[in-house]
């Protein structure tokens, strides 16, 4: 639904929010506070347009600009932001691989975590690695892992 908001196709985002997720939100109250900070996007499309921050245009007008500077309107602008878009990736693919019953993790993810693991074991029994490769896999993991 934000990506349809952000590209300001509303009537698809309101077909989708009446589908898709008010029947969602009837029988889990407990994602009602999260749809009614989306919701929220569709009074307010010009903070979808430009609180993405892989957006790097800037609203020319005054009235947007406050609405960037008022703190109540932080959660529904954190709902654009990448760290958002990589959590619900996340909790997407862990849903459906364990409605698959391959548990939560992905492979590549447990390859990495290994690939980190052992560059760690390396390096305390003293298997140095090139100074340019130290670190290198931790650091790609830890970014990989973290989004």
């Amino acid at each position: 639904m934000i990506e349809y908001i952000k590209v300001d196709d509303l009537d698809t985002a309101l077909q989708f929010a009446t589908n898709e997720l008010a029947p969602r939100g009837a029988q889990h109250p407990e994602f009602l506070a999260d749809l009614e900070k989306t919701m929220a996007l569709l009074a307010f499309p010009e903070l979808a347009k430009f609180a993405d921050d892989t957006n790097s245009i800037q609203p020319a007008d005054q009235d947007t600009l406050s609405l960037f500077q008022d703190p109540s309107f932080a959660p529904i602008m954190q709902l654009m932001k990448r760290a958002q878009r990589v959590k619900v990736a996340k909790e997407l693919n862990s849903a459906i691989l364990e409605s698959q019953g391959n548990g939560t993790e992905t492979k590549l993810t447990g390859l990495v975590k290994l690939m980190s693991w052992g560059e760690e074991k390396l390096e305390k029994a003293g298997a140095g690695l090139p100074a340019g490769e130290k670190n290198k896999a931790r650091t790609w993991a830890s970014q990989v892992l973290t989004g």
